[in-house]
Parts: C-alpha cells; sequence; structure tokens
C-alpha cells in the first residue's frame, strides 16, 4: 500500500507502474519465515518480513508447526516463492489488486508452479477474481480431476498456468492456494505475469472517518474503506491539543481487499473537552500513512458518576471525575480504599473540581478493593477495583 487517501467525494487514487505486472521472487526471504503463528495475521508470526513486497499472504496459519529444528515457513527463496515444511491447511500468496480497465477485452496472465510428492490430500490451485469478485479457479483439473488446478498428482512442474485472454474488468487480482501435510511434500510459485495490460496498484482508499458522543460517556469512532493493499492494521490516536497524540487501540486490517470494509472503535476515556482523533494506517512491511485530523467535543461525566481506569491494574489507576464547579462549600474530595472486609487502607483529599487522579497502588497485593468517594454531605460512590 503506497498511501492512504481520505475521500469525502468518490474518488480514486492510483499510484502508477510499468504496463505490465511481474513478480519472479528475486529477493529472498520475504514473507513468513519462522512458526508458529499466534493468529492468522502473518505479522503474528515468529518472523516475517513483507519489507518492499507488494504482495501479501492469507488463509489458516495454524497449520504452520514449529518442530524441533524444523519450523515451517511460507516465503521467497532460491528466486521462487516456496515453503519449508508441510503448511497443513489451506495458504495462499495473495497478488496486489491491479487495474486493467484501458486493457480492453483480452486481459490474460500466466505463472510457472512445480509440486513435489502431492498425495490424493493434496492441491494447488491458481485462482483469480474480477472487479473484487468471488475467487475462481484457472484451468481447473489441467492436473488432477476437477475442483483444484493440481491435485493428488504426485511430482511434476507447469508452466504459463493461467487465463489467456479473454478476461476484461476493472481490476484483477491474482493469488496461488496450496494444502499438503508431509515435510517430504512442497512447491514452488515463480514468473507470476499480467503482460500487455496497463497496471496499477491501488491503495488503502479511506471513504469515510467520522467520531461521535455516545451518552456523554464514551465516544464512538467509525471508518470505512473502498479497497485495501496489504495492510497489517490501524493505530487509533487521540490527543487534548491536536499535536501530542498518544495510541488508544488498534483494529485489525484486511490485508488486500477490493470491497467496502467498515470499522469501529469506542473510546471509553475521552477527556472533557475537546477531543481530536486519528489513524496511523500501518503495511505489513512498517510504512504508515497518517488520515486527517478530526475533532470532537466531549461534555465530560454525567453529574455524580467516577470513572476508573484500568481495572483490572497493575500498578497505577486513574479516576475521572464530573467537576465540582460553583461549589464555594465544599472544595474538598476525599477518596478511601478498603480491603473487602471493610478495612480502610489508605485516604486521600483533592480539590472538588479537580477533573482526574492518579493513584499510585503498586505497593497492594494481588487482589480485590473498594474505592469510596464523595464531596461534603454528597452520596458516596463505591466501586469495586482489581489488582492484577
Amino acid at each position: 500500500m503506497k498511501q492512504l487517501v481520505l475521500l469525502f467525494v468518490l474518488l480514486t487514487t492510483f499510484n502508477f507502474v510499468n504496463a505490465q505486472y511481474s513478480e519472479t521472487f528475486d529477493t529472498a526471504e520475504k514473507g513468513i519465515l519462522t512458526s508458529p503463528c499466534t493468529t492468522n495475521d502473518p505479522t503474528s508470526c515468529v518472523s516475517f518480513d513483507f519489507t518492499g513486497v507488494d504482495w501479501t499472504i492469507e488463509g489458516d496459519l495454524s497449520g504452520l508447526d514449529a518442530l524441533p529444528s524444523l519450523e515451517d515457513d511460507f516465503k521467497t527463496s532460491g528466486g521462487v516463492f516456496t515453503s519449508a515444511g508441510d503448511v497443513d491447511e489451506e495458504l495462499c500468496w495473495v497478488g496486489p489488486i491491479l487495474d486493467i480497465s484501458t486493457a480492453g477485452s483480452d486481459v490474460d496472465f500466466n505463472c510457472d508452479v512445480s509440486y513435489t510428492g502431492f498425495d490424493a490430500s493434496d492441491f494447488l490451485d491458481v485462482e483469480y477474481r474480477i472487479d473484487g469478485g468471488a475467487w475462481q479457479i484457472a484451468q481447473e483439473g489441467l492436473i488432477g480431476p476437477a475442483g483444484h488446478t493440481i491435485s493428488g498428482a504426485g511430482t511434476g512442474s507447469s508452466n504459463d498456468v493461467g487465463i489467456t485472454g479473454g478476461l476484461s474488468g476493472s481490476t484483477l487480482q491474482i493469488r496461488v492456494c496450496v494444502d499438503f501435510n508431509s515435510q517430504t511434500e512442497n512447491f514452488t510459485l515463480d514468473n507470476v505475469n499480467v503482460p500487455d495490460a496497463n497496471v496499477m496498484l491501488l491503495p488503502v482508499t479511506l471513504v469515510d472517518f467520522s467520531a461521535k458522543p455516545i451518552a456523554n460517556q464514551e465516544v464512538m469512532l467509525e471508518w470505512v474503506t473502498a479497497s485495501e493493499l496489504n495492510n497489517s492494521h490501524f493505530e487509533i490516536q487521540r490527543s487534548s491539543n491536536g499535536v501530542d497524540f498518544t495510541v488508544i487501540g488498534e483494529a485489525e486490517g484486511r490485508g488486500t481487499v477490493e470491497e467496502i470494509t467498515y470499522y469501529d472503535f469506542v473510546d471509553a476515556m475521552p477527556y472533557a473537552g475537546i477531543n481530536y482523533y486519528r489513524l496511523k494506517q500501518i503495511d505489513f512491511d512498517g510504512k504508515f500513512e497518517y488520515s486527517e485530523v478530526i475533532p470532537i467535543e466531549f461534555d465530560g461525566l454525567p453529574k455524580g458518576e467516577v470513572r476508573i481506569s484500568p481495572n483490572p491494574f497493575e500498578n497505577t489507576v486513574v479516576l475521572e471525575f464530573e467537576t465540582e464547579t460553583g461549589n464555594d462549600f465544599y472544595s474538598t474530595r476525599f477518596i478511601e480504599l478498603f480491603d473487602l472486609y471493610g478495612k480502610r487502607i489508605q485516604v486521600w483529599q483533592i480539590q472538588a473540581d479537580a477533573a482526574i487522579k492518579t493513584l499510585d497502588l503498586s505497593h497492594l497485593s494481588s487482589g480485590a478493593y473498594i474505592l469510596r468517594t464523595q464531596v461534603g454531605s454528597q452520596s458516596s460512590i463505591n466501586q469495586r477495583i482489581v489488582k492484577l
């Protein structure tokens, strides 16, 4: 992904490249380098590198094992894309979204594949989709029965696997998916080509980003992408002054897709006053772009409410209060800490108009406690907190 673009009208921003897409996998050690992986996000694997490539990996990564001295991988090596070890579940090399809108109705593509030791349960599929539609298998039944491009076939190789002419549309995307379950089985992919096409790579296209308060307690952030390319994740960032931002959460991206995707995130602890929000969109290779900054005014907590975060906590908690402006008689707020047997452990006094108080509770043992807050003769508020 080359840039993050916020669109208020339906526009599309493109990055033009040469009039032919070609991937020869000349750069070694790109992809999933070492397993296992904790999720189906390639960046959750022990070791990965997508720097400088415009493709990604999708599928069920749970099959990439970490046997002693033999960790599975799914990467470039020796001028091809391949795997050392068994993948156990279906995994796909996924190429970028390519523009073919000016190439007429005679677009084709091809690639070279090989396979080693395949048995009846193993397969290799060369697939494509037009304009973000359903994936279709190219040359179904090329080797083996229908249902896959290559299956149950032993050992061999096939060059120029793909579609010879006849494709048309606005965009084309190609992927190659495999599934095999033995250390003696393998595959290679090389020379992925889309000749005679005016090819361009689509960036992540952000078509909306908005914020709205929820019951005067939280802020809902929502954003929409029209397409994504190698999108690892979004960081959600907040600022009280529009200059200094901190990360308040993350949202996992969808890798490479050409379809509308809806995201949302709830800020459970907005500042009283104006909050500034922005998104930091991050590629699998670490490249990033920022969205525009959007402000929203948050009036604060409902009367009498106290918000505590984080809870559970490790060392400190932050208390956020409704401020007691205009109260001339009572100028002090009391905060008391009790154990579950009612024994008072500690007391704090702060100004009643203070909006935030941070308590250092690192000295406490792990367990549950009660925090009581009160201003003058107002009803006290008791809240349970848990130290990890």
